[in-house]
């Protein structure tokens, strides 16, 4: 906590280590901060560990408002989405976005140019990703019986009241499960059950590729 004289242990370091035809920065951390101090000034800075962008990084939520507009598919705008978005939501969207902009960096050193298999591999990764994060929020897998009532139930009540009380068959919030939380093998077999009675046109697989797709566009954007 002297930071003084940690201060002036670090210089001396530094100093020595320079001496011996080392050219290494010494680092000193406190309670509020971690400084590093080196022979090139321009490498001397000081992190203070409360700033607020690290504690909440307001470009990661600009990015996961921009990911979560598209789910929406509505004509809200992006901070109207945002603002009525629930909590479990915008976690979800910056845990994507979290793990995928320095992912896809590592990949390429650039965002440009991936591949198709580069891509496809990108979206089994978040797939992956996104079943991890289920499971730390207490979800469990709902098997295929269990989608399948899901699907007849919400379609009896469409058919008999004009809307039903399961608004997504593959999700039960209160019991916390959810029929993709399978291996990228078998989700295309999910969507099929789902669209055999909702006709509809689920591509769950594709919610994980569009994902590459949106993140890529964000970055190009920011370069």
């Amino acid at each position: 906590e002297d930071r003084e004289l940690s201060r002036n242990i670090a210089i001396r370091l530094v100093d020595r280590l320079q001496t011996m035809g080392y050219s290494r920065e010494v680092y000193t951390c406190d309670s509020k901060s971690v400084r590093c101090y080196s022979q090139d000034v321009q490498k001397c800075e000081t992190h203070w560990i409360y700033d607020s962008e690290l504690l909440y990084s307001h470009e990661l939520d600009r990015y996961a408002m921009k990911l979560n507009h598209r789910y929406c598919n509505n004509d809200k705008t992006l901070e109207e989405n945002w603002k009525e978005c629930n909590y479990f939501n915008r976690m979800s969207s910056r845990a994507s976005v979290d793990y995928l902009i320095p992912l896809i960096g590592k990949i390429k050193g650039s965002s440009e140019n991936l591949t198709p298999e580069q891509k496809e591999n990108l979206a089994r990764s978040e797939h992956l990703r996104w079943c991890a994060f289920l499971y730390t929020f207490g979800y469990d897998v709902m098997d295929k019986e269990e989608l399948v009532d899901r699907c007849k139930t919400q379609q009896a009540e469409i058919n008999k009241f004009g809307k039903s009380k399961i608004a997504k068959p593959s999700q039960d919030r209160e019991k916390k499960k959810h029929a993709c939380l399978v291996s990228w093998e078998e989700i295309d077999e999910i969507s099929l059950i789902e669209n055999s009675f909702t006709h509809g046109n689920k591509d769950y697989k594709k919610l994980d590729k569009d994902n590459i797709e949106v993140v890529l566009a964000l970055i190009q954007a920011k370069e």
